[in-house]
């Protein structure tokens, strides 16, 4: 099983005479409930007593399961940039068996979250696998301002060779557009008025290419219903032929 190689990368920080449950065996039934929706330490500890057997099959549990307690105080002492590594490279190894895989990154205030006069409301910026309906990894950020410079971090822990990333007007930016060509990924943005010139420079060759008659346009129309209207989406490809100096922005 992928998982169980990755989770050689998790560290523990406990003293060695209290490893009596070693951290790969709670990591894995942690993980593992939580894929089942149990989310509480109390779930958590039932799911592993309901399945140990199963468990089994993966490691020895010789020392059965710790309480509920203890299975939050083994994973509080886990360093957590090692999780979260050994989850991505999880994650990344399982996209690896799918076509190109899309990952949407963005950036949201969290619902609920609250500003005060001393801090900015929560800002998390994720990175969203749309076809397995996964969030690969997220961050959280100083406001709207700082976006850019968290998810050009979140690429370089993501395996993005082959993937097709969509992402707002916010960043179309040479910097980020080059890091995720240099990691063998392709990425989708939007251009809006904060790129005027490149902005300008599109719509007049959209002009030209409308110009045309119908059959050397290549399009694509899809039509959904949502949100209470019918929405209907055409999308019309060409290549880009911008100014040298443009292409050097």
């Amino acid at each position: 099983m992928i998982i169980i190689e990755q989770l050689k990368k998790v560290k523990d920080t406990r003293s060695h005479i209290n490893q009596v449950y070693p951290v790969m065996e709670v990591a894995f039934v942690v993980i593992t409930a939580m894929i089942c929706g149990q989310n509480k330490w109390t779930e958590i500890k039932d799911f592993g007593e309901g399945n140990i057997e199963w468990l089994r099959e993966y490691f020895p549990y010789e020392n059965g399961l710790p309480t509920r307690h203890n299975i939050a105080a083994i994973m509080r002492s886990v360093v957590p940039e090692t999780l979260l590594e050994a989850m991505v490279g999880w994650v990344n190894l399982h996209r690896e068996k799918h076509a190109q895989p899309i990952i949407s990154v963005d950036g949201k205030v969290l619902k609920g979250a609250k500003a005060s006069k001393q801090q900015h409301p929560l800002y998390m910026v994720s990175a969203f696998d749309v076809d397995e309906g996964l969030t690969l990894t997220h961050q959280p950020c100083d406001g709207k301002g700082m976006e850019l410079l968290a998810i050009r971090n979140m690429l370089d822990a993501l395996d993005i060779k082959g993937c097709l990333l969509t992402a707002d007007a916010l960043h179309c930016q040479v910097e980020t557009l080059n890091k995720v060509v240099d990691k063998g990924g392709d990425i989708l943005v939007q251009v809006k008025l904060n790129q005027p010139s490149l902005l300008a420079e599109i719509d007049v060759q959209f002009q030209d290419y409308w110009a045309l008659p119908e059959d050397k346009q290549e399009s694509y129309i899809t039509e959904e219903k949502g949100h209470g209207r019918k929405e209907v989406r055409e999308v019309y490809v060409l290549p880009a032929a911008f100014s040298e100096a443009l292409r050097q922005k």
